[in-house]
C-alpha cells in the first residue's frame, strides 16, 4: 500500500495446512508491515517429543491464560520485544492471532501502539480463553465477528476499545474462470476444511438424500473421514495444492458447509470470490459475511429443511447464477487491500 516498509510490526504465523493465499499474513502484506514470524512453540516441540509438547502447552496455558498460546513463558516475551526493538521506526505492534501470541509483560512494549486480532468463536472462547486476563495489554482489540464481543466484554475490557473488522480475502488469486456453468444433473458440491464443520450432520443429510440430487467432493482432514464411512454421494479428496483448490472452487456449483460456530471462514470467502454460492446455517458471524443475495442461509441444521433446499436447487440450478454474481461482488469489497484501510484508520485513532 505504501513504498517501503510501514511503521507497523506484525506478529503471527502461517498454519501448515493453510493455503499461502489464505490467512492473516495477507493483511500483513497489504499493510506492508515488518513481519515477525513466530512458530507455535509447543506444536514445534511436539514433532520431536509428544510429551514435551504437552508439558510446554500446559505451562504456556497457565502462564498466558490461553490454551492456544504458542509462546514459551517469559522467554518469548524477551525475544519478541528484542526483535521489535531492532526494527527501524516501529510505532505499532499488530498481533495477528491474539489467542496464540499475546505477550504478558506490557512494560516491554510500552512505547508502541498495541492491537490484536482475535479469532476464536463464541463457542470456543470459554474453552480457549477461560483464564486469559490480558486483554488490557492492548490499546484496541479487533474481532472477526460481533458474536465474539460479549465474551471480551465479560472479561472487563472496555466496549469502546473493541472493534469488529471483517476478515479479508485475496480476490485477485481467488477468482472465477469465466462465466460459471450450471449443468443438468446432480449438484456438484464441495466441502473444505475441518474446523468447526459439522461433518456428522452432513453425513446424516447425505444418507437421507435420494440419488440424483448431489455429489459432494470433500477436501477435509483425514481424521474426519470416519464420519463418511458407508456414506453415499461423497468423494473424499487428498490435500489439494493451492492451484488445484482454486480450480475446484471455480468448477464447483455449490459449497455445502454446515457449521458448529463461525466467525470468519476462509473457505466461504474464497469460494465466494470464485463465484461459488454456499449452503450454510445461520450461526455466529455468518450473516456478517454472507447475505441471502450471495448464499443459501438456513435458519438451523434441520435435515429435512436442507434436503428440501437441495431438491429445489437441483430442479432449477439457474437460481445459483445471481448468487454467484452477487457473491463475487461481495468478495471484491472484502479484498485485503480495502480491509487494510480499516486497520490503518483504527491505528490512527490510538
Amino acid at each position: 500500500m505504501t513504498e517501503g516498509k510501514s511503521s507497523i510490526a506484525s506478529v503471527g504465523y502461517q498454519a501448515e495446512l493453510l493455503s499461502a493465499h489464505s490467512g492473516m499474513f495477507l493483511l500483513d502484506r497489504a499493510l506492508n508491515a515488518h513481519r515477525i514470524e513466530l512458530p507455535n512453540a509447543w506444536e514445534t516441540l511436539s514433532k520431536r517429543s509428544w510429551r514435551g509438547g504437552k508439558v510446554l502447552n500446559r505451562l504456556a496455558s497457565q502462564y498466558y491464560g490461553s490454551t492456544w498460546s504458542g509462546l514459551i513463558p517469559f522467554l518469548s516475551d524477551v525475544q519478541l520485544s528484542k526483535k521489535i526493538d531492532s526494527l527501524p521506526e516501529i510505532e505499532t505492534l499488530l498481533v495477528l492471532w491474539g489467542e496464540f501470541f499475546t505477550p504478558r509483560h506490557k512494560s516491554m512494549y510500552k512505547k508502541y501502539k498495541r492491537l490484536a486480532c482475535f479469532h476464536a468463536t463464541a463457542w470456543r472462547q470459554p474453552q480457549v480463553l477461560a483464564k486469559f486476563n490480558n486483554f488490557d495489554f492492548y490499546d484496541a482489540v479487533v474481532l472477526m465477528s460481533e458474536s465474539q464481543r460479549p465474551f471480551v466484554e465479560s472479561k472487563g475490557y472496555p466496549s469502546e476499545k473493541i472493534h469488529t473488522i471483517l476478515h479479508g480475502v485475496d480476490s485477485s488469486y481467488w477468482h472465477p474462470n469465466g462465466e460459471k456453468e450450471f449443468r443438468e444433473g446432480p449438484i456438484q458440491a464441495m466441502i473444505v476444511g475441518g474446523t468447526e464443520r459439522d461433518h456428522q450432520f452432513l453425513a446424516k443429510l447425505l444418507k437421507a438424500l435420494p440419488d440424483g440430487v448431489i455429489k459432494v467432493s470433500a477436501c477435509i482432514p483425514s481424521g474426519q473421514h470416519i464420519n463418511y464411512d458407508d456414506c453415499p454421494h461423497i468423494k473424499l479428496l487428498p490435500r489439494l495444492s493451492d492451484d488445484a483448490l482454486l480450480r475446484s472452487y471455480q468448477e464447483t456449483e455449490l459449497m455445502i458447509i454446515p457449521m458448529v460456530d463461525c466467525t470468519a471462514n476462509n473457505v466461504v470467502l474464497e469460494s465466494m470470490a470464485c463465484a461459488t454460492p454456499t449452503l450454510i446455517n445461520d450461526v455466529g458471524g455468518v450473516t456478517e459475511y454472507l447475505t441471502d443475495e450471495t448464499s443459501f442461509i438456513m435458519p438451523n441444521k434441520d435435515t429435512d429443511g436442507w434436503a428440501q433446499k437441495l431438491q429445489e436447487i437441483v430442479a432449477d440450478k439457474e437460481m445459483l447464477r445471481p448468487k454467484a454474481l452477487a457473491g463475487r461482488e461481495r468478495a471484491v469489497k472484502l479484498d485485503w487491500s480495502t480491509v487494510a484501510l480499516e486497520y490503518l484508520a483504527l491505528i490512527e485513532t490510538l
